[in-house]
């Protein structure tokens, strides 16, 4: 597969805007979005830090 674009779809949504979604068994829900800046493998890293991290805000909120 090759990755041609016609540039539209980067103009409507930067590389870097990352959206994350979570929903907790007691039914709490919610996303949020982050626009990080750097190359897609530093995108990538960047938000699997912040998923990490909102995950463990998330969970650490519904133990208490």
């Amino acid at each position: 597969h090759h990755h041609r674009s016609t540039g539209q779809a980067k103009r409507a949504k930067p590389v870097g805007l990352v959206f994350f979604g979570y929903a907790l068994k007691e039914g709490s829900s919610g996303s949020v979005e982050y626009n990080f800046e750097g190359t897609r493998e530093q995108i990538r890293a960047q938000s699997a830090t912040m998923a990490l991290k909102h995950v463990i805000t998330v969970l650490s909120r519904g133990a208490s």
